[in-house]
């Protein structure tokens, strides 16, 4: 590997001017702790320290061939029941090439190598991915494909799903090789359809290339747009299958409100199905926690009413979300508990960012017994 790494450096700067190379840097402190209906026997404290570096420059100019790439070196020293884990990591977050033509009327757009993806719900595929990703676009149509690969991602830094609905584990340190997927996306959207509106088509599937052969494929639709002056919606749903059967839906409506400049308000709502008509528990592929509960399930079989709270003001950024979380597992609506979740960041200099977040649970139908804090600080220093 590390023969491979030489080679790869070595190609780039032979190929990139250095007068087009700019580099980088990142250092990150941050620190966790966490505790179960607060109590003592389940605090958990989590530090680590990271490290990357990164560069970026133009291969071909005019656009035609970009690249950038980043590597890391992480660990995570965690502290739970008296007992201290010590865990390396080091990856490569990024290394793209990308770049734009000009064909006909419209423009073309291609990225190809390990950058992040994320499909148009944010929800089901989220991470960081090796693949191709091609584009065409003109003033009324655009169109994208993707096919990828995650079987040289290091699975500890990736989180998704394994037919037992749980995240795939990993065993070792510093860099394992992750389970083996092929995603496939097609994209469709049409910009302006009526009164400004915009209309997303998705389609995309995910074919285990292991003996499990856990696939599955969704469809996505959205609609958004204005509504009136400074409001603005989003609607979305989703249709999903698993290995074609146990048929679910996810569905999500937001409604984004920009009364003054350094002020938004977003209202909310999400469905992810249970055991309900005909569908079945949704499953996403990409781990996404649904609410902060101890056992941290994954998005399905809830109904989750939300209201954000942003402002965004020169160098400072604060957020509050509070979720009423209401559990759909069967034909019965049972209200589970309240989530909360505070943000801050604040640029103290260009180059040095504070971090603040805050997250509480408060379980209802246990009488408290899944209850769930935690405080994260975060500060990062950029050269």
């Amino acid at each position: 590997m590390k023969k491979a790494a030489g080679l790869f450096i070595s190609i780039i700067l032979l190929l990139v001017p250095l007068s087009s190379m700019e580099w980088g840097g990142l250092i990150t402190e941050d620190l966790r702790y966490e505790t179960k209906n607060f109590s003592s026997e389940t605090n958990r404290i989590k530090q680590s320290n990271s490290a990357s570096l990164w560069m970026t420059g133009a291969l071909v100019p005019d656009g035609i061939i970009n690249f950038a790439a980043q590597a890391s070196g992480k660990y995570f020293l965690t502290s739970e029941n008296n007992a201290f884990v010590f865990t390396p990591i080091i990856n490569l977050d990024l290394l793209k090439f990308s770049g734009n033509l000009r064909i006909a009327e419209g423009m073309f757009n291609y990225s190809v190598g390990r950058f992040a993806i994320s499909d148009l719900t944010g929800k089901i595929f989220s991470q960081t991915n090796d693949g191709m990703l091609l584009k065409y676009s003109m003033p009324s149509f655009e169109a994208n494909a993707y096919i990828g690969y995650t079987g040289y991602l290091n699975g500890m830094t990736v989180a998704m799903l394994s037919n037992e609905h749980k995240v795939h584990t990993v065993d070792g340190s510093v860099y394992v090789m992750a389970h083996r997927y092929m995603p496939v996306c097609l994209s469709m959207e049409l910009p302006s359809l009526f009164l400004n509106q915009t209309f997303n088509v998705q389609l995309s599937g995910f074919f285990d290339m292991e003996e499990t052969k856990y696939n599955r494929y969704y469809g996505t639709f959205s609609l958004n747009g204005p509504i009136v002056g400074p409001v603005y919606y989003s609607l979305l749903t989703t249709f999903a299958l698993e290995n074609f059967d146990a048929f679910s839906n996810y569905s999500a409506l937001s409604i984004q409100i920009f009364p003054i400049s350094f002020f938004t308000l977003k209202l909310n709502a999400e469905y992810a199905s249970g055991n309900q008509l005909i569908f079945k528990p949704f499953v996403t592929f990409t781990s996404n926690t649904a609410y902060n509960s101890y056992l941290e399930p994954e998005l399905s079989g809830v109904i989750m009413p939300n209201v954000d709270f942003i402002f965004l003001w020169e160098r400072f950024y604060a957020s509050l979300n509070g979720k009423v979380v209401l559990g759909y597992p069967e034909n019965e609506i049972i209200f589970q508990g309240l989530n909360f979740t505070a943000n801050m960041y604040f640029n103290i200099f260009t180059d040095l960012q504070l971090g603040l977040s805050a997250i509480y649970y408060h379980d209802i139908i246990n009488a408290g017994e899944m209850n769930k804090a935690s405080l994260n600080v975060n500060v990062s220093l950029s050269f």
